[in-house]
């Protein structure tokens, strides 16, 4: 059965992963395991990169992914990335079909437990 995880994909139409993090304004959630992975939340949230130097919506918006284990995006920053993956989630650049990201995510979430 496997352990279940919840996983954060920056798509443009839901078939690649084609965003940048910075860009996104939605985020489609899916969670699963080894049995395979289903949609099951289209998280609103603010663009990032808003041309706003200090924004204060940035912390806001790299909270709403406290639940999520790793995050497809096309690209991401430095810094952004920096603080996702202090607060647990495995930010992975991809740039493929949603489905084989989320089969090399779980590759790499495995690897990480062993």
């Amino acid at each position: 059965m496997g352990e279940k995880y919840k996983i954060a994909v920056a798509s443009k139409y839901g078939k690649l992963v084609d965003l940048h993090f910075g860009h996104a304004s939605s985020f489609a959630i899916y969670e699963g395991g080894e049995d395979g992975f289903a949609l099951v939340e289209e998280r609103q949230v603010g663009q990032y990169c808003s041309g706003i130097e200090d924004d204060p919506r940035r912390e806001g918006i790299l909270a709403s992914f406290q639940d999520c284990r790793a995050m497809l995006v096309l690209r991401i920053g430095y810094a952004p990335q920096k603080k996702l993956e202090e607060d647990g989630c495995l930010v992975i650049e991809w740039c493929d079909t949603v489905d084989s990201g989320l089969d090399h995510a779980l590759e790499k979430l495995k690897e990480e437990r062993r």
